[in-house]
C-alpha cells in the first residue's frame, strides 16, 4: 500500500515499493486527485509485474518509431513504406530527440 504526501511548493508526491525497494515519485501536480491517480496506477504495475524504474514514462521518440516500424514488419502490413516515409518527412523533423512524455507539451 502506498501514501501520499506534500513537499516542496505543495507538490504531492507518491511513494510505493517495489520487490521491497521503497519509491518515491513526484506527481508533479498539486491537485491530490492527480497524485492519487498516479499512485494507482503505480501500485497497479508493481502488481502486474511490470519493471519500475528511473526511465518509467521516458521512452524516447526513436524508440518508439522502432517499436512502429517492427511492428508493421512482423505483422506484414503494406503500409510500411507508407510510415516510414511519413516518420521520416513529418515526425523525425519536428519530434526529433524528445521524449514521449514531453511529447504533450509541444503546443
Amino acid at each position: 500500500m502506498g501514501m501520499l504526501y506534500k513537499r516542496g511548493k505543495n507538490v504531492w508526491w507518491i511513494r510505493y515499493s517495489s520487490s521491497g525497494r521503497p519509491i518515491r515519485e513526484s506527481s508533479h501536480s498539486t491537485k491530490e486527485s492527480d497524485a492519487r491517480r498516479l499512485l494507482k496506477l503505480r501500485e497497479g504495475d508493481v502488481e502486474r509485474g511490470v519493471p519500475i524504474s528511473p526511465r518509467v514514462g521516458r521512452l524516447r521518440f526513436e524508440e518508439a518509431v522502432a517499436d512502429v516500424v517492427n511492428d508493421y514488419k512482423a505483422n506484414g502490413k503494406r503500409s510500411l513504406g507508407d510510415v516510414e516515409r511519413r516518420i521520416q518527412l513529418h515526425l523525425s523533423p519536428f519530434f526529433g530527440d524528445r521524449s514521449r512524455a514531453s511529447l504533450g507539451k509541444c503546443h
